[in-house]
């Protein structure tokens, strides 16, 4: 009996013992440990910094795979503050050490243009092209297809995915012979024809929030990352309704499904609380990927006369929840629904207002990267405030900063409660605001 009693006890500590080296502080000290820990999706701050931690010690030992992941934590924010400056040089480095990862990443921050760094096909083609990664090769096909920093080529884009035996870039290429099997000269980049209106407009903004009200109807445009190219047209209507509380009731239809939440207008911008869409892919490389849920976060917009029309046209922000990163550039054209205005003759675009603070992410959790471009050196001043208690600045930040694009990360966040937050910015003697969400 008491032998049994002691193997017991042996088995339970070293079940203890093994649970605590796989799940337990010390878990997280090899790439495919923190690799397997981001990939399950759930972060806690202190793992996520003994991750970053651990990291950071194989990295400065110029192992090439933790040197990327480093680049991956930085961008992401895991660990440690979103930095995609030192995301990039990471990237870099990793692929001077040997990975082909490392090239791949660096092409992926440069394809879509993420946080503050800019936007270009040309970068993205030289740092693809430098590696063998799998995905390197697969985005290689998909922009030969779609003509993104080259011409079209759609037999190039086919004979590398032939070449790229992963399952996604079969499964793209199958949709890709296919269609082309149907129509070889067809081009889904179609750009609409540049007509305009003889007599456009602008609604005065004072007028707006008596005006945007009621059913519209029309399309939700989706650009390339360039914002140059019209990659697809979904129909869009919004039934937006006031209850009388200052929020108002909206209501779209995509896909034929309808999708409810609130809005917050603040002069020619509406800001979405919590809302999200499902819209069905035109292509997929993921079998159990059908369709990408967006959230949306702001309609930047004009409000137009056409004769006797009303037409909103506006540039629309929004995160795709499935990959955890914005979305590229998208725009609505919508009417008043009992209008018969031609939607195809509205590229007649008024000069769209963008934001002078652009932001990341946007709804944010935990750090909020704020990025902008200074035409003078300057003294900068930031404050975060509730958006519907400002009475005191919850976070405050202050530079002096050369003219350029410049950056500021108002970090530690996280214990904030959800909802809508303003942040202030002085620049000399101007003053800029932005409506963010918080997740």
């Amino acid at each position: 009996m008491k032998k049994i009693l002691l193997l017991s006890l042996f088995l339970v500590i070293n079940i203890k013992f093994t649970f605590s080296q796989h799940y337990g502080e010390d878990f997280l000290n090899s790439v495919d440990d923190v690799e397997h820990y981001i990939n399950g999706g759930q972060l806690t701050r202190n793992k996520s910094k003994q991750a970053f931690r651990n990291i950071k010690i194989l990295s400065e030992k110029g192992n090439a795979d933790a040197l990327c992941l480093m680049g991956v934590l930085y961008k992401d924010g895991i660990g440690t503050g979103i930095n995609f400056n030192k995301a990039r040089k990471y990237f870099k480095e990793s692929y001077e050490a040997g990975s082909d990862k490392g090239s791949y990443s660096l092409g992926y921050l440069y394809l879509k243009g993420l946080g503050n760094i800019n936007q270009d096909y040309s970068k993205a083609i030289k740092w693809f092209e430098r590696s063998n990664y799998p995905m390197a090769k697969h985005w290689l096909a998909k922009m030969h297809y779609f003509g993104l920093g080259f011409s079209v080529d759609r037999n190039r884009a086919v004979e590398i995915l032939s070449n790229n035996p992963i399952g996604n870039s079969q499964l793209l290429l199958k949709k890709f012979q296919y269609e082309m099997s149907i129509s070889e000269t067809s081009n889904s980049l179609k750009i609409i024809p540049e007509e305009t209106f003889g007599d456009i407009q602008l609604v005065d903004t004072n007028n707006y929030y008596s005006t945007i009200k009621g059913n519209w109807v029309g399309e939700w445009q989706f650009f390339d990352w360039s914002n140059q190219k019209l990659n697809r047209r979904v129909p869009f209507a919004m039934e937006i309704l006031d209850n009388d509380t200052g929020i108002l009731d909206v209501n779209i239809t995509v896909d034929d499904n309808v999708f409810n939440g609130k809005l917050l207008q603040v002069n020619n911008e509406l800001i979405f609380s919590d809302l999200t869409v499902d819209v069905k892919k035109e292509y997929t490389d993921y079998i159990d990927e059908l369709q990408l849920t967006y959230q949306l976060t702001s309609l930047i917009f004009n409000l137009i006369n056409t004769e006797e029309e009303r037409v909103i046209i506006g540039e629309l922000e929004s995160t795709i929840i499935n990959w955890s990163e914005p979305s590229p550039p998208s725009r609505l054209i919508l009417k008043q629904k009992e209008s018969e205005l031609d939607i195809d003759v509205l590229k007649a675009l008024s000069e769209q207002t963008e934001h002078f603070i652009k932001v990341y992410p946007n709804p944010f959790k935990e750090d909020l990267l704020l990025y902008y471009s200074l035409e003078h050196d300057s003294e900068i001043s930031v404050q975060l405030y509730d958006y519907y208690n400002p009475t005191k600045a919850i976070k405050t930040k202050n530079r002096n900063q050369k003219k350029g694009e410049r950056t500021i990360t108002l970090d530690g966040l996280h214990d904030l409660e959800k909802g809508l937050y303003l942040v202030n910015m002085n620049v000399g003697s101007d003053r800029y605001t932005r409506i963010v969400i918080k997740d």
